[in-house]
């Protein structure tokens, strides 16, 4: 039998993260569960303590370093604690069935080079488009703007029919809820900890491609995620949404877009016009 082990982040968020430990604490095709505190500047992590066992860790971070230094840190412990061959990375947010474990693990034995498997995600119970393309520098700046994605469209999303039949391949997939194995992520560097949150999926996902691995979707199975739960308790200022998302796009875009200096410059006067319009409103 391989060895399924998750990774569920928390910070400040407690009863979310209860919440979540008490529907899967008892899935048996999850072998360990590891709850990473993120360094909470409350009580989460003595709260949380109540739930170690055998299979349920509690650690906590040495730092609140966003999404991707939390997840490596849990990461890097299953698979010195456990040896672990398959690793959930999970938001606290979500609900997924039991079944939805069997059905991604299940997809590396149908299919080769397979890194990312996930459910499709609703939303509140309403399905959205949850996987798309990698952007190119100027999809990124096409989405810095509302009204620039109204006039120009978004060329990152797939069409409908993309997603006919039981599974589709595609670049990217949320980070509420996926399956990789542990091997893959060690052999590409873990997450990409240059970014405190937002585009840590892209970042993951141009790494996998580059090296051949394929990302896919299951088409049929669900799993609901209460978006942006712990991150609007956490950052309930939309600005400071939208720079830190900003600041994460931009160092993609130099980084794994190679981009250059005058797009750098265009990228940061439309970031500040932006800023100045949401400040003004």
């Amino acid at each position: 039998m391989s060895r399924i082990d998750l990774i569920v982040l928390n910070y400040n968020d407690y009863k979310t993260t209860s919440k979540f430990l008490e529907i899967i604490k008892d899935y048996k095709t999850i072998d360990h569960i590891v709850v990473v505190d993120n360094n909470s500047s409350d009580d989460s992590y003595e709260l949380l303590l109540k739930y170690k066992s055998d299979k349920i860790h509690v650690i906590k971070s040495e730092k609140n370093g966003g999404y991707s230094y939390g997840n490596n840190y849990g990461i890097k412990y299953a698979m010195k604690e456990f040896n672990t061959e398959y690793i959930i990375i999970s938001n606290p947010d979500v609900f997924f069935e039991e079944k939805v474990v069997d059905d991604m693990k299940k997809m590396y034995d149908k299919e080769e080079r397979v890194a990312i498997v996930a459910p499709t995600m609703l939303i509140n119970g309403e399905l959205k488009w949850t996987s798309w393309k990698l952007p190119k520098f100027k999809d990124d700046l096409i989405s810095l703007s509302d009204m620039l994605k109204r006039w120009l469209g978004d060329k990152t999303l797939y069409p409908k029919e993309h997603f006919n039949g039981e599974y589709s391949f595609v670049d990217v997939l949320p980070g509420s809820l996926f399956m990789i194995p542990a091997n893959v992520m060690k052999k590409i560097g873990f997450f990409d900890e240059d970014v405190f949150l937002y585009c840590e999926e892209k970042m993951l996902s141009k790494r996998l491609l580059d090296r051949g691995y394929k990302n896919i979707i299951l088409n049929n199975i669900t799993y609901d995620h209460q978006h942006s739960v712990s991150i609007g308790k956490n950052i309930n200022n939309s600005i400071k949404i939208y720079k830190l998302m900003a600041d994460s796009t931009y160092i993609y875009n130099v980084k794994y877009n190679n981009i250059g200096f005058l797009k750098k410059a265009i990228y940061k006067a439309l970031v500040n016009i932006m800023l100045l319009r949401m400040e003004l409103s």
